[in-house]
């Protein structure tokens, strides 16, 4: 089964394009693409999954609650995707008075968070206006496997991802000629 990734070279488009929407996108863009957190995931966080006192965590806990098949999971938060809910946060929080209990892809304190389908809709947007391609939110999530899997084992990105077993995780493999010969020539 072969998935879709968007490539090294393609991000920086489709990240420029994504750092020009309003909210919710890029909030639920990067948590997608740098934590490879599902759209349903996504859109049950509330901020305080989050943020702390106003400052981006270390992890974000999935909650056996929301994530598919009843698999909680910890998800450690890179610099890179701290900076990013930390902007969006300040963002946010100068133009309402949110508490941490809100929705965080909510559009205003109190409400419901967007929908799944609002998510899937502007990502395809994203996808045919910034690289003329299909793309999905598990496009995403297929993309932050692979890229993870450049630089730690199977069974790391089976656990970041959430899955059962590791033949669902082998799908987000994508190893080419390039990663072959890195291998080979790290063979002493």
């Amino acid at each position: 089964m072969s998935v879709r990734i968007i490539t090294e070279d393609q991000l920086p488009k489709y990240n420029s394009y994504v750092a020009c929407r309003k909210h919710p996108l890029p909030l639920a863009w990067h948590l997608m693409l740098h934590a490879g957190l599902r759209v349903g995931e996504v859109v049950k966080l509330a901020w305080c999954d989050v943020l702390w006192q106003a400052q981006p965590k270390d992890a974000i806990d999935i909650d056996a609650a929301i994530a598919k098949g009843g698999r909680a999971r910890t998800i450690p938060v890179s610099k890179h995707l701290a900076s990013i809910i930390l902007a969006v946060w300040k963002q946010q929080s100068d133009r309402y008075d949110w508490a941490p209990a809100h929705y965080a892809l909510a559009t205003r304190p109190n409400a419901r968070p967007v929908s799944i389908r609002t998510i899937e809709r502007a990502v395809a947007t994203v996808g045919h206006a910034a690289g003329g391609t299909v793309i999905t939110p598990h496009t995403l999530r297929h993309t932050f496997a692979t890229r993870l899997l450049r630089v730690t084992n199977l069974r790391t990105v089976q656990l970041a991802l959430g899955h059962a077993r590791i033949g669902t995780t082998e799908i987000y493999t994508h190893p080419n000629q390039d990663d072959l010969s890195k291998a080979i020539s790290q063979i002493p």
